[in-house]
C-alpha cells in the first residue's frame, strides 16, 4: 500500500475508533438513503409504498447485517471487543471488591518484590557506571590470605608501567579517613587524593566549579578540594555559593573549587566524599613503602592478557628498583578487568539467595492469583453457560479472562512499583556496603519501569492460562442444570 493511501486510511480508522457513535450515525443515514432510493425505484415499477420498502430491505440483505459488514470492513472490531471486555471486567470487579482486592494485593507483592530485587541487582552489578568501563582494569597483586588486593600499586614502579603502549590513561588515588572543619562544625570524611587524569578516566564533568589545574599537583600549591554531590547536598545544603569557601581537611586549609555531578559513579575501590590533588614527592627512594590504588584504561583493541604481558616486561626492566623486584617476586603485579573485580565485590551468595527467594515468592503469588481466579470461575459457571447457549465462542470467553487478568495485573503492577520504590533502598543496603552503589540504586528509572511492565505481562499470561484451560466445555444445557 502506498504512503499516500496510508495517509488517507489512517485518519479514517482513527475517526472510526474514537468517534464511533458519529460514524455509526453517518452509516445509518447512508443506508437509510439507499433504502429510500430503492423504495422510490420500486414504486416507479408499480409497487405500493409498503411493498416497495419491504422489497428494498430484502434487496439490501438486512439492515443490521449490512451495518456489521461495514464495521468489519473498518478492521476495528478487535478494538471494539476489547473496549467492551474492559467495561465488563471493571463492572464485574466493582461487584466483587473482596476478590479484586485479594488478587491485586497478592500480585502486587510478587511484582513489587521481583522489581525491587532485579532493579537493585541491575543498578549495583550489571549496569556500566561510566563509558569505556569494559576497557578499564585495576592493578593489584595476590595475597595468600586475602586474594587479589587492588591497593598494591607501588609508586616507584609508576614511571616504568606508565610508558607502556597498552595504556591510554591512568586513574591513581590514595584514600584515607579524616576530619573536615567548615568553621561551623567538624565531622568525619572519607577523602581521596587523585591524579590529574582521574576524573577524565571516569568521564566525569563538574556540576559546579572546576576540577584541579596542573599547577595544583605540587607540594607548594595551596590546598583545593572537590566535593561529591551527595556530600555537598548533605553537609552544605546544596548551596551553589560553596565554590571558593575554605574548609580544613586533616589540619590543612583547602579551598572548595568544584562539586561532582549527581550521576558520578566511581567503582567501589574509589570511595570518597572529598577529592584533592595527589601530590607525589620528587625523591622516589622515599616512596618505596607507599602504594596507590590504580586503574588503567586500555587502548582500543588491547586485551587485559596483552596488557599483563607488557606489565611483566616493564616490571622486569633494569630501571625497576631492586626493592620492588624483591617485593613482587612471589606475587607479581598484574591487571584485573574492572568488570571482573566489581562483580566479585558486589555479586555474592546473598544476591543469588535473594534472586532465588524472590523467584519463589513470585511463583507463589501467581499460583495464589490463579487459585483465586479459579474459585471465581467456578462461581460464574452459570453465566458462562448462558454465554455458550447464546452462541458465544470459547475464544471470546478466553479473551474475557485474559482481559480480566490484564486489568488485575496492571493495577497490581502500579502498586508493585510503589512497593519496589519503598523497599529498594533497604534491599540495596543489604546487597552492598558501597555508598556510591546505594545512591545509584536508590531511585526508579526507565529500565526499572520497563522491568515492572515486563514482569506484569509475564504475570498476566501465567494468571490467564490455567483459568482459560479450565473453562467449562460441552453442552451448555448440562452446565445450566447444575
Amino acid at each position: 500500500m502506498s504512503p499516500k493511501r496510508w495517509l488517507y486510511i489512517v485518519p479514517l480508522r482513527l475517526r472510526s475508533l474514537f468517534s464511533r457513535q458519529q460514524v455509526d450515525d453517518e452509516l445509518d443515514e447512508e443506508l437509510q438513503y439507499h433504502i429510500a432510493m430503492k423504495t422510490e425505484e420500486n414504486e416507479a415499477k408499480g409497487m405500493n409504498p409498503k411493498e416497495a420498502r419491504r422489497a428494498a430491505l430484502i434487496s439490501l440483505g438486512g439492515l443490521d447485517q449490512r451495518k456489521e459488514e461495514c464495521r468489519d470492513a473498518r478492521g476495528l472490531n478487535w478494538f471494539a471487543d476489547r473496549r467492551r471486555d474492559l467495561a465488563f471486567v471493571f463492572r464485574s470487579l466493582r461487584r466483587s471488591p473482596g476478590y479484586a482486592s485479594a488478587t491485586i494485593a497478592t500480585l502486587a507483592l510478587g511484582i513489587g518484590a521481583v522489581t525491587a530485587i532485579l532493579g537493585a541487582v541491575d543498578q549495583t552489578v550489571l549496569r556500566k557506571p561510566f563509558p569505556h568501563y569494559e576497557r578499564c582494569a585495576v592493578f593489584g597483586a595476590d595475597s595468600p590470605h586475602y586474594g587479589f588486593i587492588s591497593n598494591s600499586y607501588p609508586i616507584q614502579v609508576m614511571p616504568c608501567v606508565e610508558r607502556g603502549k597498552s595504556f591510554e590513561a591512568f586513574a591513581l588515588s590514595a584514600w584515607g579517613r579524616g576530619t573536615m572543619d567548615t568553621g561551623k562544625e567538624t565531622f568525619g570524611v572519607d577523602y581521596g587524593a587523585v591524579n590529574k587524569d582521574f576524573f577524565s578516566v571516569l568521564n566525569e564533568k563538574p556540576a559546579l566549579g572546576r576540577f584541579f589545574r596542573p599547577d595544583e599537583f605540587t607540594a607548594s600549591s595551596s590546598g583545593v578540594v572537590v566535593l561529591k554531590h551527595s556530600f555537598w547536598r548533605g553537609y552544605f545544603g546544596g548551596d551553589a555559593n560553596v565554590i571558593g569557601r575554605s574548609v580544613v581537611v586533616e589540619n590543612r586549609s583547602h579551598q572548595i573549587v568544584g562539586v561532582l555531578s549527581k550521576e558520578f559513579s566511581a567503582p567501589t575501590l574509589f570511595r570518597g566524599d572529598v577529592f584533592m590533588p595527589l601530590v607525589l614527592a620528587s625523591d622516589p627512594l622515599s616512596l618505596q613503602s607507599r602504594v596507590l590504588t590504580a586503574m588503567a584504561r586500555l587502548r582500543q583493541g588491547v586485551t587485559v592478557v596483552q596488557a599483563n604481558a607488557e606489565v611483566s616486561v616493564l616490571c622486569a626492566a633494569p630501571d625497576a628498583t631492586p626493592n620492588f623486584k624483591e617485593r613482587y617476586k612471589e606475587s607479581p603485579l598484574y591487571l584485573k578487568s574492572l568488570s571482573d573485580k566489581e562483580s566479585e565485590t558486589h555479586f555474592s551468595k546473598i544476591h543469588g539467595a535473594f534472586l532465588g527467594a524472590v523467584g519463589f515468592l513470585f511463583a507463589i503469588a501467581c499460583m495464589n492469583a490463579v487459585n483465586l481466579m479459579l474459585v471465581r470461575l467456578s462461581g460464574r459457571r452459570r453465566e458462562l453457560g448462558i454465554r455458550c447457549a447464546l452462541g458465544s465462542p470459547r475464544a471470546r470467553m478466553i479473551s474475557l479472562i485474559i482481559t480480566e487478568s490484564f486489568v488485575l495485573n496492571f493495577i497490581a503492577g502500579v502498586f508493585g512499583l510503589l512497593l519496589a520504590w519503598a523497599v529498594k533502598p533497604l534491599i540495596t543496603k543489604i546487597l552492598t556496603d558501597s555508598r556510591e552503589l546505594f545512591e545509584r540504586a536508590n531511585h526508579i528509572d526507565g529500565r526499572v519501569l520497563l522491568l515492572a511492565v515486563g514482569i506484569s505481562l509475564v504475570s498476566t499470561i501465567i494468571v490467564a492460562v490455567v483459568p482459560s484451560w479450565k473453562l467449562p466445555a460441552g453442552d451448555p444445557q448440562s452446565i445450566l442444570r447444575e
